[in-house]
């Protein structure tokens, strides 16, 4: 973005013009995106209570700040003029000031030789010094880490044949962390190893070469739904944070989404608009084919495990039984062909 202008000033392709003054907030939001002090040109009209774009039959009237409307015009044609110049010359700055230093140097009586050079290791010593006692003051920022395992989720009930929704809601909080890009997931297939494990949290991140560690558990019962999360910092074994969820089943795309934006707010993350927007996205319209979904999917797992020919079926049927409801979940078409 940045033109080196013939004068030896550097602009921005992008020229700001003020037609109201900014807010603090504002000002350092713009100032972030471009890189740079704001030097907008003003098309303010001020008076006492006013702060609006400029009209040209304002030339007429006094202002605060006494802006013409033709001269304001004046000053962005000239602006637009430089940036346009130096656009097209890129090197007149530089070629300018190479000469005037060379013309100089050839001017330059041999007499000023020891006072240059005096001066030149008076300041290169002054340089050193000052790099010690800055070192010394300023602490390099701390680099934080974004790695994260989500490990197997643990069914709060008695009900073996309910862990596949403990299961879903794992993967579902794995998927969401994975489409931040500023944030190294590991994959199921990494994790499940754990399941049940009596493996410290140090132990498990060292081995899996990541600093955080998200443990949950998961029941529901009936249309109520509650879920334990636990974020952790694996080479200090201690908890980073945590929160318990108590959710109607309705509202279980919600939470999964939340929980993903929380942890990646607490590593710190930065998360682009179009990363909030997937994160945000509903698989599905309807509960009842996230569910065969889910079913299918922890008979592929099984599959895949044991190669059994039944879970294979099962899986299969699952998978058609969920598009019959909603034929347009992009999930299931991804699960059928990897069976």
């Amino acid at each position: 973005m940045k033109v080196k202008l013939a004068g030896g000033n550097v602009a921005n392709r992008v020229l700001p013009i003020q037609i109201h003054d900014l807010n603090a907030d504002d000002r350092k939001l713009v100032e972030g995106e471009l890189g740079g002090y704001l030097r907008g040109i003003e098309f303010i009209y001020k008076e006492l209570g006013v702060n609006r774009p400029l009209a040209p039959n304002d030339d007429e009237k006094k202002n605060l700040n006494s802006a013409k409307y033709k001269n304001q015009i004046n000053k962005v044609a000239n602006a637009i003029n430089e940036i346009i110049d130096g656009l097209k010359n890129p090197d007149h700055y530089d070629k300018g000031v190479s000469e005037k230093i060379v013309e100089k140097k050839f001017s330059s009586s041999k007499n000023h030789k020891t006072k240059i050079i005096a001066g030149s290791i008076l300041l290169v010593a002054l340089i050193v010094t000052g790099y010690f006692i800055i070192s010394k003051l300023v602490k390099p920022e701390v680099q934080l880490e974004k790695s994260i395992a989500v490990l197997p989720f643990k069914l709060l009930s008695d009900e073996p044949d309910k862990q596949y929704l403990a299961d879903g809601m794992m993967d579902a909080i794995t998927l969401h962390l994975s489409k931040i890009k500023d944030l190294r997931v590991m994959p199921r297939i990494s994790v499940e190893q754990y399941r049940g494990t009596i493996k410290t949290s140090r132990q498990i991140g060292k081995e899996l070469d990541v600093d955080y560690l998200l443990e949950g558990s998961f029941q529901k019962f009936g249309d109520d739904v509650k879920l334990i999360v636990q974020l952790i910092k694996s080479n200090e074994d201690r908890h980073a944070w945590a929160n318990e969820y108590n959710i109607a089943w309705k509202d279980v795309f919600l939470a999964q989404s939340n929980v993903a934006k929380t942890i990646a707010g607490e590593l710190h993350t930065t998360i682009s608009p179009e990363e909030l927007l997937l994160v945000d996205k509903i698989p599905t319209s309807d509960l009842n084919a996230y569910d065969l979904y889910m079913k299918a999917q922890d008979y592929k797992i099984d599959f895949e495990k044991t190669r059994k020919m039944s879970s294979y079926n099962k899986a299969l049927s699952l998978y058609r039984a969920a598009l019959e409801i909603d034929s347009v979940y992009v999930k299931v078409y991804i699960g059928l062909p990897s069976i």
